[in-house]
């Protein structure tokens, strides 16, 4: 599967046009770039926040901890394989709150479970704003979706309690936004100018591409997704790349930054 993907990714980019591309991107606009900063960073702090939801109660972990280790876990998913920041941030708090790290885990799959609720809320309120092409697609996502939550449920025998749910479904809903709204400014910033449901539906499928991490960052994934998910609404393949490399570009620039920072409060 990995080798098929990286196929299909060397062969996309065979036909883009690379200096048009660089061209979109060296002539941006600054003040839209650096909202796109903020806005991810603020997408990150929400997720802190709603996984310490899932935490205090297990672990006694102070809100603005947790969220440290949030932004040092998404600064190690940023430039290396798979979730590795995920797994990072795990150990982190299990030594720290000197709690078992299953019992960590079942905090994260909670947060997840919530976080993927408020992805299928997203994709099913898209549904009807959407190209007739994306329908059964969204349709096909939803269920998917739900049911991987469910299970994700029953394999850790995790138990959802009624308040943290509804707080951290709702912290998952501004979430979704916030990456909606970065996507969108990172676009405008190169010139591409679409409607919100175009951006939504790109963040869809860039998060769905990245569900298994195959390459260092999801580099070249992330652009492949963006791409498609655009093409429906005649976004040109280089207009397209050109965002989609200067929004995950910041990305990983404020995340490996942010993550640096945050590292050095856990170095010793």
């Amino acid at each position: 599967m990995m080798t098929v993907l990286l196929v299909i990714i060397a062969g996309a980019v065979r036909v883009v046009d690379w200096r048009a591309v660089a061209h979109s991107i060296a002539s941006a606009s600054v003040p839209l770039v650096i909202a796109t900063a903020v806005i991810t960073f603020l997408s990150t702090v929400i997720k802190g926040i709603r996984w310490w939801l899932f935490l205090r109660r297990v672990t006694g972990l102070g809100i603005g901890h947790v969220v440290r280790l949030t932004i040092l876990g998404t600064g190690v998913n940023s430039v290396l394989f798979a979730n590795a920041g995920d797994m990072v941030r795990v150990g982190l708090v299990a030594r720290e709150a000197r709690v078992p790290v299953g019992t960590v885990v079942r905090a994260l799959a909670l947060d997840k479970v919530v976080e993927v609720l408020a992805f299928v809320t997203m994709l099913v309120a898209l549904g009807t704003r959407l190209p007739v092409v994306f329908h059964r697609n969204v349709e096909i996502a939803a269920i998917g979706l739900v049911m991987a939550a469910l299970g994700v449920l029953f394999a850790t025998r995790a138990e959802l309690r009624r308040r943290e749910t509804a707080a951290g479904y709702a912290l998952s809903l501004i979430s979704w936004a916030t990456q909606v709204a970065a996507y969108a400014t990172g676009a405008m910033a190169v010139g591409v100018a679409v409607p919100i449901a175009a951006i939504a539906i790109a963040v869809a499928s860039v998060n769905l591409g990245g569900l298994v991490r195959s390459t260092p960052g999801n580099v070249g994934v992330f652009q492949l997704m963006f791409a498609l998910a655009l093409a429906p609404f005649g976004v040109a393949n280089g207009q397209a790349v050109a965002a989609a490399v200067l929004i995950q570009a910041v990305q990983i620039l404020s995340a490996s930054i942010a993550g640096g920072i945050a590292a050095t409060r856990f170095s010793h």
